[in-house]
């Protein structure tokens, strides 16, 4: 007879299963579980280094060329986000690439951990960025000059670019072709916001004289060409100020001649579209007074506020007759009146000193030459370079501007020297007659801006002609050829073409009084030339008047798309 119940046994060998496989599993779970928290404090730690590094390159771009201020000032902002060359285990490599751009390289070679230490003998941690100043675009000229030269008008060799410089007073209407000094829209135009010009600059116009070498001897000196405002209305033909060619102003010409006048006195002064003729106006009556503030290089090259200043002239605006001003016998305003302190005679339609510069206090280097109309003048020279709010004067005064070492009237004048304008060029075409086509430098493009896209803004373009025109590469260009041009024509909507020869025609009063034609040309990726040389790099423009005889205030502008200062990589 079997048991009432069978004893349960239990089998030698399965005490402290779970405890074992628990103790073996503890040490790969706390292993990952303290990988993932270092790893977590990795990727906020290389965020970190990431933002330090972008900071750095952005902080020190902006002193570039000055090589040695740029890597200082992005070791130092580095170090104010927590990364100090000096530590035993960071390494911050600062390395210029170019002109206009700079790397910085992070470093950590011993990055803290906490569980993963037990696994890991060592983790480092590395960063890097480039970043990019797009520097304004010089314009204008590759050599020492701006605008017409009429002293060389006849001068063998001599290529007559066929306009003035401009600069307006506030109160001057935008429509007529200024498009960032003159402060009045009245109208319904690019930039314009009831009556308020969104453009506008009270700064004026920058100009950038760089210094490439200096001469044995000879004082640098920066010319304008009648830099005085005074009235004689667009072709120099209306009003009263100017005499009439004829046997009463030959006679009155001698007698400014016998008093030191230049000797073509007759026809440098005479009424008449010429090539002296460089066609003040005014705005509604108003008048306009010019104030030309010169500054020296500094270690900010890509900062035109902050560069020294180291001259200041003021002329005075005019609306009267010439022969009177122009007489220093006379009694009426003879020697020396108006701000510029000199007898009329010495700068009207002539070159005067800016500013002079003794040879010993000249360095290589990009020097500035500011032109506003709005230079407050209650207590200068120092308060020149602030903005006179009160100044309500219109009108608009033409020049030229030229510089160089030592006689201007010498073969050497211009060695050294380059004369351009700071990504605006405002100008004023008055002598070019029917059928005539002119040629200019535009705007120098550096191979360092291949890929990108090069965007030049026409304002106002071709008022009083039925003009065409032409952008023409660099005549050194090598790499792919530029594929053609959009030009864009500011309407509602936006008139677009493409021109594969980059020629845009049809240019009237009607189309384009008050608007802008913005020309995009894409350079391509293996875009070169020659930016060793003065003349390398230049794209020009030819422009047909076709059968008109214009009188046209305009304003170019040119950029390379993309943020003053940016991230690349």
């Amino acid at each position: 007879m079997g048991h009432p119940y069978r004893r349960r046994t239990r089998v030698k060998g399965e005490q402290g299963y779970v405890l074992i496989m628990a103790a073996l599993l503890l040490l790969p779970l706390l292993a990952f579980t303290g990988f993932a928290v270092d790893v977590g404090s990795w990727y906020t730690y290389a965020n970190r280094m990431q933002r330090a590094v972008d900071a750095a390159a952005l902080a020190g771009v902006v002193w570039m060329p000055n090589d040695e201020k740029a890597e200082q000032v992005a070791l130092e902002t580095a170090k104010a986000n927590g990364f100090d060359d000096a530590a035993a285990d960071i390494v911050v490599t600062v390395t210029p690439v170019g002109n206009r751009r700079l790397r910085v390289y992070i470093h950590d070679t011993s990055v803290t951990m906490f569980f993963s230490s037990l696994f890991i003998n060592n983790v480092d941690i590395e960063r890097q960025a480039l970043a990019e100043y797009v520097q304004s675009v010089p314009m204008g000229s590759p050599d020492n000059s701006l605008g017409n030269d009429p002293e060389r008008w006849s001068a063998s060799g001599y290529n007559r670019p066929y306009y003035w410089l401009n600069v307006a007073s506030p109160d001057s209407t935008k429509v007529n072709g200024d498009q960032y000094t003159a402060g009045d829209c009245s109208g319904s135009y690019t930039g314009c916001s009831g009556s308020t010009n969104l453009n506008y600059s009270e700064d004026g116009y920058f100009y950038r004289l760089t210094v490439d070498s200096k001469p044995a001897s000879g004082d640098l000196r920066i010319q304008a060409f009648d830099p005085a405002f005074l009235d004689v209305g667009n072709t120099c033909s209306t009003g009263a100020n100017l005499p009439t060619a004829g046997t009463a102003w030959n006679t009155q010409a001698a007698t400014l001649v016998s008093q030191g006048a230049p000797a073509n006195a007759a026809t440098r002064y005479v009424a008449g579209n010429n090539e002296w003729c460089t066609a003040d106006s005014d705005q509604q009556g108003n008048e306009i007074r010019t104030t030309y503030i010169v500054r020296s290089p500094d270690s900010t090259p890509f900062d035109n506020s902050d560069n020294p200043v180291i001259c200041t002239k003021t002329f005075s605006p005019y609306d009267e007759s010439v022969y009177t001003l122009l007489n220093q016998a006379d009694g009426y305003k003879d020697g020396n009146i108006g701000y510029e302190n000199m007898p009329f005679v010495n700068h009207f339609r002539r070159w005067v000193d800016l500013c002079q510069v003794s040879w010993g206090q000249v360095v290589v280097g990009d020097y500035l030459l500011q032109i506003t109309s709005t230079a407050d003048l209650s207590n200068p020279p120092s308060s020149l370079v602030n903005f006179d709010a009160t100044n309500t004067t219109g009108g608009y005064n033409k020049f030229s501007l030229r510089a160089g070492f030592g006689d201007p009237s010498t073969a050497t004048f211009p060695n050294g020297i380059n004369f351009f304008a700071d990504g605006r060029l405002p100008i004023y075409v008055n002598q070019a007659g029917s059928g005539t086509v002119t040629n200019f430098y535009l705007a120098r493009i550096v191979p360092e801006y291949a890929g990108q896209i090069l965007e030049l803004e026409l304002f106002d373009v071709a008022d009083g002609a039925n003009a065409s025109l032409t952008i023409v590469p660099p005549a050194d260009q090598t790499g792919t050829a530029i594929g053609g041009c959009t030009f864009i024509r500011d309407a509602a909507p936006p008139v677009v073409t493409t021109s594969s020869t980059c020629t845009q025609s049809g240019l009237t009063n009607a189309l384009y009084n008050g608007r802008s034609l913005t020309a995009q040309i894409p350079l391509p990726e293996n875009y070169g030339c020659n930016a060793g040389s003065d003349l390398g790099c230049w794209f020009k423009i030819n422009l047909d008047f076709g059968s008109g005889s214009p009188t046209d205030q305009t304003t170019w502008s040119a950029r390379v798309r993309g943020d003053p200062v940016r991230l690349v990589e």
